[in-house]
Protein backbone atom coordinates (compact mmCIF):
# COMPACT_ATOMS: atom_id res chain seq x y z
CA UNK A 1 0.00 0.00 0.00
CA UNK A 2 0.94 3.46 -1.10
CA UNK A 3 -0.65 7.24 0.19
CA UNK A 4 -1.12 8.84 -3.59
CA UNK A 5 -2.85 12.18 -3.56
CA UNK A 6 -4.36 11.24 0.51
CA UNK A 7 -5.67 8.01 -1.09
CA UNK A 8 -4.50 4.35 0.30
CA UNK A 9 -3.75 2.53 -2.52
CA UNK A 10 -2.37 -0.78 -3.34
CA UNK A 11 1.08 -0.54 -5.60
CA UNK A 12 2.50 -3.47 -7.26
CA UNK A 13 5.57 -3.44 -8.89
CA UNK A 14 8.13 -4.80 -10.89
CA UNK A 15 11.86 -4.46 -10.45
CA UNK A 16 15.24 -5.60 -11.61
CA UNK A 17 19.04 -4.37 -11.62
CA UNK A 18 20.40 -4.49 -14.76
CA UNK A 19 23.95 -2.83 -15.48
CA UNK A 20 24.29 0.59 -13.88
CA UNK A 21 20.49 1.28 -13.13
CA UNK A 22 17.57 -0.04 -11.51
CA UNK A 23 14.50 -0.48 -14.12
CA UNK A 24 11.04 -0.56 -12.74
CA UNK A 25 7.39 -0.60 -14.22
CA UNK A 26 4.21 0.49 -10.93
CA UNK A 27 1.10 0.15 -11.07
CA UNK A 28 -1.81 1.67 -8.98
CA UNK A 29 -5.10 1.87 -9.59
CA UNK A 30 -7.01 5.38 -8.41
CA UNK A 31 -10.10 3.87 -8.13
CA UNK A 32 -12.27 6.73 -9.95
CA UNK A 33 -11.61 8.68 -13.15
CA UNK A 34 -11.77 11.94 -11.45
CA UNK A 35 -8.59 11.08 -9.37
CA UNK A 36 -6.19 9.85 -12.30
CA UNK A 37 -4.72 13.49 -13.02
CA UNK A 38 -3.95 13.84 -9.17
CA UNK A 39 -2.37 10.52 -9.16
CA UNK A 40 -0.22 11.01 -11.82
CA UNK A 41 0.87 13.91 -9.99
CA UNK A 42 1.31 12.40 -6.46
CA UNK A 43 3.70 9.53 -8.47
CA UNK A 44 5.71 12.30 -9.66
CA UNK A 45 6.18 14.27 -6.66
CA UNK A 46 7.26 11.08 -4.22
CA UNK A 47 9.78 10.10 -7.18
CA UNK A 48 11.30 13.45 -6.86
CA UNK A 49 11.07 13.36 -3.21
CA UNK A 50 12.32 9.74 -2.73
CA UNK A 51 15.64 11.11 -4.30
CA UNK A 52 15.22 14.75 -2.50
CA UNK A 53 15.63 15.86 -6.42
CA UNK A 54 15.03 18.71 -8.77
CA UNK A 55 13.19 18.49 -12.12
CA UNK A 56 15.77 18.20 -15.14
CA UNK A 57 13.48 18.11 -17.77
CA UNK A 58 9.89 17.29 -18.64
CA UNK A 59 8.40 16.33 -22.23
CA UNK A 60 4.80 15.05 -23.11
CA UNK A 61 4.51 11.66 -23.20
CA UNK A 62 2.99 9.39 -25.60
CA UNK A 63 2.08 5.44 -24.63
CA UNK A 64 0.22 3.76 -27.70
CA UNK A 65 -3.00 2.53 -25.86
CA UNK A 66 -3.14 5.15 -23.14
CA UNK A 67 -5.70 6.95 -21.72
CA UNK A 68 -4.55 10.67 -23.08
CA UNK A 69 -3.95 12.79 -20.44
CA UNK A 70 -2.25 15.88 -19.67
CA UNK A 71 -0.07 14.68 -17.04
CA UNK A 72 1.25 12.01 -19.06
CA UNK A 73 4.74 13.28 -19.25
CA UNK A 74 8.43 11.54 -19.60
CA UNK A 75 10.32 13.28 -16.71
CA UNK A 76 14.28 14.02 -15.62
CA UNK A 77 14.86 14.30 -12.06
CA UNK A 78 18.17 15.04 -10.33
CA UNK A 79 18.90 14.48 -6.73
CA UNK A 80 20.86 12.85 -3.75
CA UNK A 81 20.51 9.14 -2.02
CA UNK A 82 20.37 9.48 1.46
CA UNK A 83 24.55 8.85 1.83
CA UNK A 84 24.71 12.12 -0.15
CA UNK A 85 25.36 10.49 -3.54
CA UNK A 86 24.51 11.81 -6.60
CA UNK A 87 21.42 10.35 -8.06
CA UNK A 88 19.70 10.39 -11.80
CA UNK A 89 16.11 8.81 -12.43
CA UNK A 90 14.00 9.12 -15.30
CA UNK A 91 10.05 8.50 -15.60
CA UNK A 92 7.45 8.11 -17.85
CA UNK A 93 3.91 8.26 -16.13
CA UNK A 94 0.67 7.34 -18.06
CA UNK A 95 -2.70 6.05 -17.37
CA UNK A 96 -5.01 3.21 -18.92
CA UNK A 97 -8.73 4.17 -17.75
CA UNK A 98 -7.98 4.89 -13.66
CA UNK A 99 -4.79 2.27 -13.85
CA UNK A 100 -1.43 4.82 -13.24
CA UNK A 101 1.62 3.38 -14.51
CA UNK A 102 5.34 4.71 -13.80
CA UNK A 103 8.36 3.19 -15.92
CA UNK A 104 11.51 4.41 -14.15
CA UNK A 105 15.49 4.24 -14.67
CA UNK A 106 17.46 5.19 -11.52
CA UNK A 107 21.07 4.85 -11.52
CA UNK A 108 24.38 7.32 -10.23
CA UNK A 109 24.56 8.71 -13.54
CA UNK A 110 21.67 9.46 -16.22
CA UNK A 111 20.92 6.31 -18.54
CA UNK A 112 20.32 8.52 -21.61
CA UNK A 113 20.13 6.27 -25.04
CA UNK A 114 20.43 2.87 -22.88
CA UNK A 115 17.00 3.44 -21.50
CA UNK A 116 15.55 4.50 -24.70
CA UNK A 117 14.46 1.30 -26.26
CA UNK A 118 13.03 0.02 -22.50
CA UNK A 119 10.79 3.67 -22.44
CA UNK A 120 10.12 3.54 -26.52
CA UNK A 121 8.66 0.12 -25.76
CA UNK A 122 5.70 1.26 -23.06
CA UNK A 123 2.23 0.26 -24.67
CA UNK A 124 -0.90 -0.33 -23.17
CA UNK A 125 -2.61 -3.73 -24.71
CA UNK A 126 -6.10 -4.33 -23.93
Amino acid sequence: MVTLADLALPLSMQACKAGEWTWALAAVDAGDPRRVAEVLEACRRSAQANIRGEVRGRHVAVVPGATPNVLSAQWWLQGRRPDGSEVHARLVLFAHGTQVFQATVVGSRPAGAAADPFFEALQVRS
